[in-house]
């Protein structure tokens, strides 16, 4: 296709550009398949909250979980599963302090 647009992009960026530059190597699909599962976490969740909440965690700074109306943060049970499935994922966001 000539483009897409990926909300995790914003928090993926290096698994994607791996897999935009590497699309051809035998591995393509199984970094396909990873990718999809990432966003697959992020999608069970508001998905502009969850972002936001995974750079807050990973930035160590709070103030990105905020968000304007109508849209709301997540809840705490919800930052809770959000967070330990990323982890468990073996999700980071190289780059940001935390």
């Amino acid at each position: 296709g000539a483009g897409c647009i990926s909300a995790t992009a914003n928090v993926n960026p290096a698994a994607i550009h791996r897999l935009f530059a590497t699309w051809r190597d035998a591995d393509a699909d199984a970094q396909q398949e990873g990718l999809n599962a990432t966003r697959a976490v992020f999608q069970k969740y508001p998905m502009i909250a969850a972002l936001k909440q995974a750079i807050a965690h990973w930035s160590a700074d709070p103030g990105w979980a905020r968000l304007r109306p109508p849209l709301v943060e997540l809840t705490e049970a919800q930052k809770e599963a959000l967070l330990a499935e990323l982890e468990k994922r073996g999700f980071r966001m190289p780059g940001l302090q935390g």
